[in-house]
Parts: C-alpha cells; sequence; structure tokens
C-alpha cells in the first residue's frame, strides 16, 4: 500500500484527522508525533530535518499549499513560513 501522505498533495481535504501548528518563536520544533504533511499557511522557507534525513535542508513553500514533507523537527533559525503539520487518517 502506497504512503498516504503522498496523497496529500493531490487531495488536501480528503484525508487530514488533524492539524497542529508550526510554532519556532520559544526555538526549535520537534512534532510530538511525525506529520504526514505539512500545509503553508504564508510564502517563505521553512529549514527543518526530514525524517530519516541525517540533515537539515531548506524548502520554499508558497501559502496556500499542502506538502508531503514529514518533518521530524523544524528549525527557528531560517524558517519564514507559518504553517501547519498535517495528520492523515
Amino acid at each position: 500500500m502506497a504512503d498516504r501522505a503522498a496523497n496529500i498533495a493531490s487531495s488536501p481535504t480528503g484525508l487530514v484527522r488533524q492539524s497542529l501548528p508550526l510554532d519556532v518563536s520559544g526555538g526549535d520544533h520537534t512534532p510530538a508525533d511525525l506529520p504526514n504533511g505539512f500545509h503553508a499557511n504564508s510564502d517563505g522557507n521553512i529549514v527543518g530535518r526530514l525524517q530519516d534525513d541525517t540533515a537539515d535542508r531548506t524548502f520554499a513553500v508558497l501559502a496556500g499549499l499542502p506538502y508531503p514533507y514529514r518533518f521530524s523537527v523544524v528549525r527557528q533559525t531560517g524558517t519564514t513560513a507559518s504553517g501547519q503539520f498535517l495528520y492523515t487518517i
């Protein structure tokens, strides 16, 4: 069975069961549970580490779009966009 996170971009409204805000105001943000995706609320950059990666990356995101990024941590330094972590069914 394919990973459901791959379906987020094609059907962002049908699979989401929960979303939690990205909050780097107090430092790096480590989600309690690994999200299935990310929805950008504003244009900008997200600096973070994806599941199973060994280094941080910078991702340019556009407001209003979902992304199938499974962040294990989002860094405060360099992150300029806001958004929601998406959890699917």
